[in-house]
């Protein structure tokens, strides 16, 4: 029966001793033995098994259970559960004494571990040394032989150290996994839109029963959607019935009638029927989707059926076990389509492709996809899964960009393209690897790219970097994950080419450390957090990421491009001046309680200078999710700002006088009037719409009804003329980069703005905003919300959704109906406009709630 073996603690914290006629193995761990600080509760139980060819005495630490004990494979065994041992990155010391005449090996699948543990001087019966697992987590082999001779294994439980053992790191060998599979199945439904189901399979019955055995549960979980929430199709049937049975008529009606005139009778002034082809509509499952989810059932069982006739024919009929497994799979898939609306209908593969039912509706999509992995396989070639899962850091790496790539999908971006799932004729293909570049790209609904970078490499001169466009001003830089975005500035300068787009880079950084020893808590208010080796490379990573604007053209965003000197050292063949792209940097480091790292000095800096870190588990994500969203979001002008620039640049930017408006809009409703204009290079107004005080005019603007702004020319003279009309002279007429949109009420007759908004607006009413904080404000609001209305007859402000923004007395007021829950001073806007803006759309994301 099982046994308790207590050991006290002994000074030199000795965790395992084994004693056998031939050997002792002694194994010892810390100062103290005591466990890291990030063992989580859950953590309680691990394991330590020893396997010897000879009779044993083995000894753990602490209380520990021997949970079995007998032979296999004729050694003598023993399993003991115990308390958690073993940690990753813990140094442990091994000494190991044969008797003296033998020869004695270590041996372990980690080459590094091997090279640790050697001859104790010229004694071939002595080993010595230490073991430190790194990140190598889960089980673990010590092997010990004697003269050549496997005699001893220990096989040991590696726990980590950062994060939750049963909990975290399962999850994240999940997520890679769904994620993965995901992915893959995206890419095969893009490749084979037109593919046609059939008998034919790309995989061995082995791969497809390996498969199956993962995904059973999900398989039959998709058809137990379908079943309870069948596609169905409103179906007409014509029959011809007695007079008073008909209740519905068609074409189809009179054109019988007109065929059967016996049956029509004249009864005084009218016409009757005594017989007629009526119209039945019934609803039915008869669709080819539902006979396609047939055919992938029965296919499915049958392949079952044949997999368990050929393998139980080739030696394996004595596995009861395994026979009952697949028997139990073939009954539980023949029951979802027998005994329900499935068992009347004819099972037909597709001829057409996928339908939109199997692309969106619950059940019908998660069916298709598991049954093409049955199909076709899944044949993962890159890293993800040929790395040792226990690789605790490189697997963590792999789950941060795996995982925010999983928050931008799920946001609901459209998925534009990606380089690192490969579809072939027969299999699809997963390459991501370490070290090697890979990207995905998603379209905004307006347009904008987003696209992640897996391991991009920046280098220095001419050679092509990773993103495309930015490169390394001093020494290579290879960041973990970068999330490129390119925006649409909505306050593009004066100049900027048409369709002009900035773009803004971020580094996050995956991480498997965290900074926790007392030194560390007692600089940072005793809280864990990112290291500070780790959140100095941020800084680097962003200064060090440049972009040349000698050598790729244009600056890539405006507000920083206008704050060089661009004449300064611009020739051929000469780097710079140089354009910053890289606008943010954060470490994703292994740690759970998001609330209380909110108080972390490396979380604050975030918000002034926009570099930091952030805890990143399956059981924290919160805080990541939420950023990107802030980013994606973000106006042009709001990641701008969100970078820490050189002092004296705020001076540097082009600031806008709101108060000046020398813009004259006329409306102009008669085309020929327009062509006139466009000709003569003038215009005229009646000198009593234009007051004295908003003389003189510099520009022109034609505005037509029902079409909006094209054109406007610069006045070189104003006079007025006999009829009493101030005539403008025109140098010339202009485009404007983009239309600006006619709105319902337009311009009466002359209405005033600036250049900086004729040039940067794209409706109307957008003319009259009235400050750098309203049209701060409307752009962040513009981004976020549809059928946004300017208002300024009295009060400034925006309407949308039933609820108003209003601009008045130094203040921003939210008004929803006659309640006034935020109120935000002018002030507070323009020096921490994203924050304050973030803190209106978080009460009515609150609200929505």
């Amino acid at each position: 029966g099982a046994c308790l073996m207590e050991l006290g603690r002994t000074e030199n914290s000795e965790i395992i001793f084994i004693h056998t006629e031939d050997l002792e193995v002694t194994i010892k761990g810390g100062a103290s033995g005591d466990p890291p600080p990030f063992v989580t509760p859950d953590q309680l139980e691990s394991s330590v098994v020893f396997a010897c060819a000879s009779e044993f005495r083995p000894s753990v630490r602490g209380r520990a259970v021997v949970a079995g004990e007998g032979t296999f494979a004729g050694r003598r065994t023993a399993s003991v559960s115990c308390d958690p041992l073993f940690f990753e990155q813990k140094n442990y010391a091994l000494i190991a004494e044969a008797n003296e005449g033998h020869t004695l090996e270590f041996d372990h699948e980690n080459a590094n571990l091997r090279k640790n543990i050697t001859r104790f001087g010229r004694k071939d019966h002595v080993l010595s040394g230490t073991l430190n697992f790194r990140n190598d987590i889960g089980m673990s082999d010590l092997i010990f032989k004697l003269d050549g001779q496997e005699y001893l294994r220990i096989t040991i439980e590696v726990y980590p150290s950062k994060i939750s053992y049963k909990k975290d790191y399962q999850e994240i060998i999940a997520d890679v996994t769904a994620e993965v599979y995901n992915l893959a199945f995206d890419a095969f439904r893009r490749t084979y839109d037109s593919f046609s189901l059939s008998g034919k399979t790309g995989n061995s019955p082995i791969e497809f029963f390996t498969i199956i055995r993962q995904i059973y549960k999900d398989f039959t979980i998709a058809a137990d959607m379908i079943i309870a929430r069948p596609h169905h199709v409103l179906q007409s049937d014509h029959v011809v019935l007695p007079q008073h049975k008909v209740r519905r008529a068609d074409n189809a009606t009179l054109r019988w009638i007109e065929k059967h005139p016996e049956h029509v009778v004249r009864r005084g002034d009218a016409f009757a029927v005594d017989r007629a082809m009526a119209v039945r509509k019934h609803v039915t499952f008869d669709t080819r989707e539902n006979r396609l989810t047939k055919y992938m059932l029965t296919q499915t069982a049958r392949r079952l059926e044949i997999f368990r006739q050929r393998f139980m024919k080739a030696g394996i009929a004595g596995d009861e076990q395994l026979d009952a497994e697949i028997d139990r799979m073939i009954r539980g898939i023949r029951r979802r389509y027998a005994g329900n609306f499935l068992s009347g209908l004819e099972a037909e593969p597709s001829k057409a492709g996928m339908s939109l039912v199997f692309s969106m509706a619950p059940g019908y999509r998660d069916l298709f996809k598991y049954y093409l992995m049955l199909q076709r396989g899944l044949s993962v070639t890159g890293g993800v899964f040929n790395v040792s899962i226990k690789d605790m850091a490189v697997l963590y790496e792999y789950w941060c960009f795996i995982k925010l790539n999983s928050m931008l999908r799920e946001s609901g971006y459209k998925l534009d393209s990606q380089d690192f799932v490969k579809v072939s004729r027969n299999e699809i293909a997963v390459t991501l690897v370490k070290g090697k570049p890979s990207r995905i790209r998603y379209i905004t609904v307006k347009g904008e790219k987003i696209e992640l970078f897996y391991n991009p490499r920046y280098d220095r001169g001419d050679k092509q970097n990773d993103t495309g466009r930015s490169q390394a001003a001093t020494t290579t830089q290879k960041p973990d994950n970068v999330l490129s975005l390119t925006k649409s500035s909505l306050g593009r300068k004066s100049g900027s080419p048409k369709g002009y787009g900035n773009r803004y880079e971020y580094v996050f950084d995956a991480k498997y450390r965290i900074g926790a020893d007392a030194d560390y808590r007692q600089r940072h208010n005793g809280l864990e957090g990112p290291t500070e080796e780790d959140i100095n490379t941020m800084h680097r990573y962003r200064d060090a990421i440049v972009y040349d604007m000698n050598r790729n053209g244009a600056a890539s965003n405006d507000a920083v491009r206008n704050t060089v000197d661009a004449g300064a050292g611009a020739r051929d063949g000469i780097p710079g001046p140089f354009d910053r792209t890289m606008f943010g940097a954060y470490v994703l480091f292994p740690y759970s309680d998001e609330e209380k790292y909110k108080q972390h000095d490396f979380y604050k800096s975030i918000e002034t200078v926009n570099i930091g870190g952030f805890p990143f588990l399956p059981s924290a994500t919160n805080m990541v999710r939420n950023f990107l969203e802030e980013l994606i979001s973000d106006t042009a002008e709001s990641a701008f700002e969100r970078a820490t620039l050189p002092r004296g640049i705020e001076e540097k930017l082009a600031r806008v006088d709101w108060a000046k408006r020398d813009v004259l809009i006329l409306n102009v409703p008669d085309e020929a009037a327009v062509a006139a204009c466009l000709d003569e290079l003038s215009c005229a107004v009646k000198c009593d719409e234009i007051s004295e005080e908003h003389l003189p005019i510099h520009y022109v603007a034609i505005y037509r009804p029902g079409i909006g702004i094209e054109h406007y020319g610069t006045v070189l003279y104003t006079q007025m003329d006999e009829g009493g009309n101030y005539a403008f002279k025109v140098k010339e007429w202009r485009q404007l980069p983009q239309l600006i949109a006619a709105s319902e009420f337009g311009v009466a007759s002359v209405a005033y703005t600036n250049m900086f908004l004729l040039e940067n607006s794209t409706a109307y009413p957008e003319l009259h905003l009235r400050s750098e904080a309203e049209y701060r404000f409307y752009s962040e609001l513009k981004r976020r919300v549809k059928d946004v209305d300017y208002r300024s007859e009295d009060v400034s402000g925006f309407e949308f959704a039933g609820k108003k923004i209003v601009f008045e007395g130094g203040e921003i007021r939210l008004m929803v109906g006659k309640r006034n829950p935020v109120t935000i001073k002018v002030r507070e806007f323009e020096r921490r406009p994203n924050a304050e803006f973030r803190r209106v759309m978080g009460y009515l994301e609150k609200a929505k709630r």
